[in-house]
């Protein structure tokens, strides 16, 4: 194994040690393992989340309510006028 200094400012570093303390770890663990994850890419039980409507796949109840209300406004409020 090879070694290298990390140079982190304070703030970084403190968050760096709560989190190893977090999961009984050394920071020198920690890094290593956000680089080995970060090198891994995203996991394959997490689906990609793009754009907004992702945001809200695990909250389906608030997307119908969301898409309900629309509808509803939409029948309220007509975008167009109608032809005559």
């Amino acid at each position: 194994m090879s070694s290298s200094d990390l140079h982190l400012d304070e703030q970084t570093y403190a968050l760096a040690q709560r989190l190893a303390n977090q999961q009984k770890i050394s920071v020198e663990q920690l890094v290593s393992q956000a680089i080995e994850q970060y090198a891994s890419g995203p996991r394959r039980d997490e689906s990609p989340r793009e754009g907004m409507i992702g945001l809200f796949a695990d909250i389906p109840e608030l997307m119908d309510q969301i898409v309900e209300e629309a509808y509803q406004n939409r029948e309220r409020t007509p975008l167009r006028l109608p032809t005559t």
